[in-house]
């Protein structure tokens, strides 16, 4: 990138040999008794090249206001725009210069024109690399969220698979828990019968005897009473048989059905969709998306 020379202040003070209308002007106004200086482009140069570029480019706008058509101000004042790195102001003083009739060296123009070019160079690089800049952070914020939704969806498909785990194991602990009681219910009421089982029956006859019978009495009663005596088969009752198949009720799919709906319907809890889900897997495939018309199993407590 091309560094643009540093700017002479070249000219020479123009000290008596003002312009013929800044003469008359200042003419005008010493006639009115205003104090007008008459050497603006001098006293411009010399803060010019004292670096006090602010105040040189104040006296010469004053200088052009006295006379527009000053092209050695208009040339001074290029220079000054171009000390303080202003381009496009410079070149346009340039070209009001030439307008007015002054030959403007090559080599300023060239330095200038130049200058000017790296300027917006520079703008355009720091264009792209803020473009460049702002892409790659979108890049990014889109990469994060397409992290963040698929791991969202893996972190809800294993709360799934838990809360399929959770209803799996509270339904098999309802059941030995109903199978338990069953069996204590069972045992309760065989319980009497094996008690009976194991007491001699004592026959009415040989409980109260009125009087001793004769030994060839009692050898002829011996067999009878031993059989009347012995104890009857005990007698079990069977439990009543549980019906082990789930009992299911069906429901045709209407317009805005959803798992969840028809769980709280039937259940009052939406929690409870995943076990409609699991009843209708040869219906549903594992999808929760519903069509108006398809039958469902709802299975009931």
């Amino acid at each position: 990138m091309h560094a643009p020379d540093p700017i002479a202040f070249d000219e020479r003070p123009r000290k008596d040999s003002s312009s013929s209308g800044v003469q008359q002007i200042a003419s005008a106004l010493e006639a009115q008794g205003i104090d007008a200086p008459s050497a603006l482009f001098d006293e411009a140069l010399g803060l010019a090249r004292d670096g006090h570029l602010g105040r040189a480019r104040d006296r010469l706008r004053m200088l052009l206001c006295l006379d527009p058509d000053d092209a050695r101000a208009h040339l001074l004042l290029a220079k000054v725009f171009a000390s303080q790195k202003k381009w496009a102001e410079a070149l346009g003083e340039l070209d009001t210069a030439t307008a007015c009739g002054i030959k403007v060296p090559r080599s300023l123009r060239d330095s200038l024109e130049q200058a000017r070019k790296d300027e917006l160079n520079r703008k355009e690089e720091r264009t792209e690399e803020l473009k460049a800049r702002q892409d790659g952070e979108l890049k990014a914020l889109r990469d994060e969220a397409r992290r963040l939704r698929s791991e969202n969806a893996r972190l809800n498909r294993t709360l799934r698979g838990e809360q399929r785990k959770t209803w799996t194991w509270t339904g098999v602990a309802t059941v030995l828990a109903l199978v338990a009681g069953l069996l204590l219910l069972w045992g309760g009421r065989s319980a009497p019968t094996v008690a009976a089982a194991d007491t001699p029956t004592v026959a009415p006859e040989a409980a109260a005897p009125t009087a001793i019978p004769a030994v060839e009495t009692l050898t002829e009663l011996r067999a009878p009473v031993e059989q009347d005596t012995a104890s009857p088969p005990a007698v079990r009752i069977a439990p009543e048989p549980v019906s082990s198949v789930p009992r299911y009720q069906t429901y045709l799919v209407e317009s805005g059905d959803t798992l969840g709906k028809i769980a709280r319907r039937y259940y009052g809890a939406s929690a409870r969709w995943p076990e409609i889900l699991d009843a209708n897997e040869a219906v549903l495939h594992g999808s929760e998306a519903l069509q108006i018309g398809m039958e469902l199993r709802i299975p009931m407590d």
